[in-house]
Order: structure tokens, then sequence, then C-alpha cells
């Protein structure tokens, strides 16, 4: 990664991996930069700005990658100006304009296909994602996808998956420690045991 900045917007912004939008690769701010050669970048981001999102602003761009999606292309998009990382939400932002790519153009917009990475089955996005839910989301419109209403539902099933885990490690733990005095006290016995 070039810059602490697309750091900061990486754990959203690659999302866009599993879209056949760009996310900047190919330029000198990835993921930072966000677009498609179909977009008007100052509307784009009026639309996501009115959104009044915290600790950031996106900053309408054109940019033209030089390689992989939209190669040599002119993109029109934004980049994820961050102001305040502590208030940042990076996936919130991501998930925001992933939203308003597809509401302005639904017949443009689309996701990336099999394979992704080492996967053949599953769309990319659901493998970023975690799940298919967010792009059904997306595909149904819901111009909330990147709520944290919406995004805290997520949320709430991986602390619960979380603490599911985490009470099965203890368990896990809890008989190995129990099963490993179990053999302590069998080698110890064998030891005093006369010969």
């Amino acid at each position: 990664m070039p810059t602490l900045d697309t750091a900061i917007v990486y754990p959203g912004a690659v999302l866009f991996e599993g879209t056949q939008l760009s996310e900047g690769r190919g330029t000198t701010r990835p993921f930072e930069l966000l677009g498609a050669p179909w977009i008007d970048a100052e509307r784009f981001c009026a639309e996501l700005n009115a959104l009044r999102l915290g600790g950031m602003h996106f900053r309408p761009v054109t940019f033209e990658p030089t390689f992989h999606k939209h190669a040599r292309e002119a993109c029109g998009g934004c980049q994820i100006h961050v102001t305040d990382r502590r208030a940042f939400r990076p996936v919130l932002a991501s998930v925001a304009a992933m939203a308003e790519f597809r509401r302005i153009n639904p017949g443009r917009f689309a996701w990336r296909q099999p394979p992704y990475e080492y996967e053949h089955g599953k769309m990319p996005i659901d493998i970023l994602a975690g799940s298919p839910a967010l792009r059904g989301q997306i595909e149904a419109g819901n111009r909330r996808a990147g709520d944290r209403r919406v995004l805290g539902r997520g949320r709430r099933r991986l602390r619960t998956g979380a603490a599911r885990l985490s009470s099965l490690l203890s368990a896990a733990l809890r008989g190995r420690r129990t099963e490993a005095a179990s053999t302590a006290r069998r080698r110890a016995r064998a030891r005093s045991a006369p010969g």
C-alpha cells in the first residue's frame, strides 16, 4: 500500500474488488479512488456527501487507471478523503458509495464474477462481505445498505458467532487442561508405584 491513507480506507474499499467498478488500482491512490467511465463525479459526490457520514468527505475526481479495471479510460467517481480517523467508518463509507453507484445506473453496475482468488463457486462480493446479505441489500435498492443499523445486524451475528467460538475454544482448552491433569496424575502414580 502506497500511503497511510490507503491503509485507512482499505477495510471498506476492498469490497470494490467484488464489482466491475475501479477501486483505483493502476493509480497512485488505490482504494482511495473509486469510479467508472459512466459516472458524473460532481453529482455522484454531492449525493454521497448529503449522507453526512462522519470523519470523511467524498471528493469528486476523474482518474485514469494505467492497468486493471477500466485501464486507460477516464473514470468519474470519488476520492474517499478522511478528515477524522476516529469518526471514519471505512465499511460504511464504501458500502454507501457502492449503493450509490448501483442506484445511479443499475444497468451498468455489475458484480465481478467468479473465480476470485482460490474460490470458483462463490461471488467475489460474497466472499469479501462474508455472506450474500450485502449484495442482496444493494440489489434490492436499499439506499441504507451501509446504514449503521443494517450493518449492525451483521455485527450482532458476528459477535454471536465470536461468542460461540470463544465458548467452544474455552471448553476445548478446559478439556485439554483436564486431560493434561489426568495424564500427569497417571504418570505420577506410575512413577510412585513399586517396580
